[in-house]
């Protein structure tokens, strides 16, 4: 799970984590399967989306992934211990919708990246 956010601005938020050995989506060989980086840039998109409801004096609104395009994973796996970053940037947003470019990446090398579809329902909907 996200643990540090690094910075954060209008369009763009960079966060962290050690991924752990008692990280809920280690699977029964010990590691993170590559194909769950779309969960930890998720979360850092829920960071970004969090934190600028907070911002203009709003409550925290639920958010939902929609669909990804274009995941690429680059490992077919990732090993408790290692220190991981989340770069997310909005690319799009109206009424909810909004598009996301997400990268992982440890040690400054990417290991995923994806454009990922959100939707963040209205207040009164939720």
């Amino acid at each position: 799970m996200v643990e540090r956010l690094l910075s954060i601005d209008e369009t763009r938020a960079r966060c962290a984590l050690t991924l752990r050995a008692d990280n809920p989506f280690i699977g029964r060989q010990g590691t993170l399967p590559g194909y769950l980086g779309i969960e930890l840039m998720a979360q850092g998109v829920a960071l970004f989306a969090g934190y600028h409801c907070l911002r203009r004096g709003e409550p925290v609104r639920v958010g939902y992934l929609l669909g990804s395009r274009h995941y690429r994973s680059h490992r077919s796996h990732l090993e408790p211990g290692c220190e991981l970053e989340i770069e997310v940037e909005q690319e799009y947003f109206s009424e909810g919708m909004a598009l996301f470019s997400c990268r992982l990446l440890a040690q400054g090398n990417e290991l995923a990246s994806a454009r990922l579809n959100t939707f963040q329902a209205p207040l009164a909907n939720v």
